[in-house]
């Protein structure tokens, strides 16, 4: 079975960090960035537009709580899986995330590989 392109919105509020996320997933032709954001509010209205398989976020995104945007994109946007991908590696948090409906987890601080491997999982779900 083949599995189609993953569109894929990424949102951080550091330029540098989403031109390495796109850099990294334009390697693999089965995911493709349709599109950016720099602010929760830009993450949400972007994925309302473009309907995103993947959401990537940073949760602390310039204006809207990262839990609140995961709880309003899993309430709107159901299918969109939705990735957290921040700095802060508390066991709170994460549970928290997961608990608004984040599909996974990934810290800056792990290789380009952990965040691979949890879209290429969520691409086969």
């Amino acid at each position: 079975m083949k599995i189609g392109v993953q569109r894929i919105l990424v949102a951080d509020g550091h330029p540098l960090v989403r031109q390495g996320v796109r850099s990294l997933l334009e390697a693999y032709p089965q995911m493709q960035v349709v599109a950016e954001a720099t602010t929760g509010r830009e993450a949400l209205e972007g994925a309302r537009s473009v309907n995103p398989d993947i959401l990537i976020i940073d949760i602390a995104l310039p204006d809207l709580n990262g839990i609140g945007l995961v709880k309003t994109i899993k309430a709107e946007l159901p299918d969109t899986h939705v990735v957290v991908f921040t700095i802060c590696k508390c066991e709170e948090l994460i549970v928290a995330a997961m608990r608004a409906g984040a599909s996974g987890y990934v810290v800056k601080a792990d290789s380009g590989s952990d965040l691979l491997s949890t879209l290429q999982s969520l691409s086969a779900a």
